[in-house]
């Protein structure tokens, strides 16, 4: 009886024993790094709705300016020139954008071009004198002579027009060799050409060279 209670005293302290210190799981090999590598679901991205600039109160809201600075009606008042175009060209054009959101209207630049220079000698006091000068003058072997009798310059002699550049300096060298001063007078002609401005988002077409200009 004795030997039973001690017997059993002894496995209840071995049982306590055992409670407070538990045995330790077996790890599994490459546990920790399978827990690393565990794919984790990227957070969805928050919706986010368009920017609204807001006007004075009680105004209906705009939309926001564009990223470059434009305002959404900024770039759709974007405005185009083409030219110088003929008349046919003009025609065509005004009739291909009649509509009224293009807003097609003519413009015309008056310019002067450069066509020649004018090598002469200056007026004599008559016509008698300038006679007698282109006379000498041939003397001289300048045959290529015209005495002016009408205009301001009337009595005056010409050597004509040199529209090749440096031809009429080469012109007035070869008189100074013979001893007399010729001089230079630039001769121009008023031109006027046509241009055409087209209100639109985008270039209007591929047909004409378009350069953007502003609206007015």
């Amino acid at each position: 009886m004795v030997m039973g209670l001690l017997l059993a005293c002894i496995l209840l302290g071995i049982w306590q024993l055992r409670g407070t210190h538990p045995a330790r799981q077996p790890s599994e090999p490459g546990a920790a790094v399978l827990q690393v590598l565990k794919p984790v679901a990227a957070p969805e991205p928050e919706f986010q709705a368009p920017p609204i600039v807001r006007t004075e109160r009680g105004a209906d809201p705009v939309p926001a300016p564009a990223p470059d600075g434009r305002s959404e009606a900024g770039v759709r008042d974007r405005c185009w020139r083409t030219g110088p175009l003929d008349e046919g060209k003009i025609r065509t054009g005004l009739k291909r954008f009649a509509a009224p959101e293009f807003n097609a209207r003519l413009v015309q630049e008056a310019r002067r071009d450069k066509v020649a220079d004018w090598v002469y000698f200056p007026p004599l006091a008559t016509l008698a004198a300038a006679r007698e000068e282109q006379r000498r003058l041939a003397d001289l072997g300048v045959q290529d002579l015209a005495v002016v009798t009408t205009g301001p310059m009337r009595n005056g002699l010409s050597l004509g027009l040199f529209a090749e550049p440096g031809g009429a300096l080469r012109r007035v060298a070869e008189m100074k060799a013979l001893g007399v001063t010729a001089r230079i007078e630039p001769r121009y002609r008023d031109l006027e050409r046509n241009f055409m401005v087209v209100r639109s988002a985008t270039v209007p077409d591929a047909e004409h060279s378009w350069r953007p200009v502003a609206c007015e």
